[in-house]
C-alpha cells in the first residue's frame, strides 16, 4: 500500500527531505497524497510506528465533537491513536500513558453546514516533523514535536464559534544544527 512507502519515508534522513521539498515540493506533494488517498479509501484506519491515519464520516445533526489522542504506552516505539466521539473536554484515561498529540475538534464544527450529507473528515498524525521541513532558515525554530491535524472534505470552515484544541508534548531538548537546544514554557 502507498501509505506503507509514506510512512518509510518519514526514516529518509532530514537533510534529503528538506532538499527534496526545495526542488521539487516532494513533502508537500507526499502529504497532499495521502490526503487524496484518505478521500478516496472509505473507512481507512492505518496505524505505523510513524504514522496514524483515520477517517470517520460526520453529519450535522449527530456530530457532537471528536477527541484524538497519539500516545504510547511504556515503550515509546509503539504508537496508539484513539479517538473518542463524544464532547468530553478531557483526553482519554492517561494512567500510565505518555500522550504525544491530541487533537478536540468541537461540536460546532459543522455548526454552518447547511447540507443532510456525511462528510469525511480525517485525522493524521506523523510521529515527527521530517515531512514538513523548514525551508527558511532565517531563525533557529523548527518543529520539535510530532505534527497532528485534521481535514475536512468538502466544506470550508471558518469562524467556529468554539476552539479546535491542539495539545503537543513539547521536548526537554532538541538539537538545532550543532546546538542543543532547552525549550521552556512560560
Amino acid at each position: 500500500m502507498l501509505i506503507d512507502v509514506i510512512s518509510t519515508l518519514i526514516n529518509v534522513p532530514k537533510n534529503i527531505l528538506r532538499k527534496a521539498e526545495i526542488s521539487f515540493k516532494s513533502c508537500t506533494r507526499i502529504i497532499k497524497a495521502v490526503e487524496k488517498i484518505i478521500e478516496f479509501t472509505p473507512s481507512i484506519q492505518f496505524y505505523k510506528k510513524n504514522m496514524a491515519l483515520e477517517e470517520f464520516r460526520v453529519k450535522r445533526d449527530s456530530f457532537t465533537g471528536l477527541i484524538c489522542t497519539w500516545y504510547s504506552n511504556n515503550n515509546p516505539e509503539i504508537r496508539f491513536l484513539q479517538c473518542t466521539t463524544n464532547n468530553r473536554t478531557s483526553p482519554i484515561n492517561i494512567k500510565d500513558r505518555v500522550i504525544e498529540a491530541s487533537i478536540h475538534l468541537p461540536a460546532s464544527l459543522l455548526h454552518y453546514s447547511h447540507e443532510i450529507i456525511a462528510y469525511q473528515l480525517m485525522i493524521s498524525v506523523y510521529s515527527n516533523n521530517k515531512l514538513f521541513p523548514k525551508i527558511n532558515n532565517n531563525d533557529n525554530m523548527d518543529i520539535a514535536s510530532c505534527v497532528i491535524g485534521s481535514k475536512l472534505y468538502g466544506m470550508s470552515v471558518q469562524n467556529l464559534t468554539e476552539p479546535v484544541y491542539i495539545m503537543l508534548k513539547v521536548p526537554l531538548y532538541y538539537y538545532a544544527g550543532k546546538k542543543i537546544i532547552t525549550c521552556s514554557l512560560g
